[in-house]
């Protein structure tokens, strides 16, 4: 298993937008994300002004993205 990136909360939802998700709705700092064509796969994404996503948080956006490390990786 490769080690997780450190990445900030804009960074990942402009990952998220080019793997085919979009913003469906925002409550504070806080970006709800949907797959356009995989209504299962969601992400949960909070925005703090330049802060890097902690890292168990970053591998439950991946999980429920249903997105891999990997995968990631190669978007970055």
């Amino acid at each position: 298993m490769s080690k997780i990136p450190q990445i900030t909360g804009e960074e990942m939802i402009h990952l998220l937008e080019r793997m085919g998700f979009y913003v469906k709705r925002k409550k504070g700092a806080h970006h709800f994300l949907y797959h356009r064509e995989d209504p299962s796969r969601f992400a949960l994404v909070s925005v703090h002004s330049g802060e890097t996503i902690p890292p168990g948080t970053l591998r439950n956006i991946l999980t429920t993205s249903k997105i891999s490390i990997d995968e990631l990786r190669n978007q970055i």
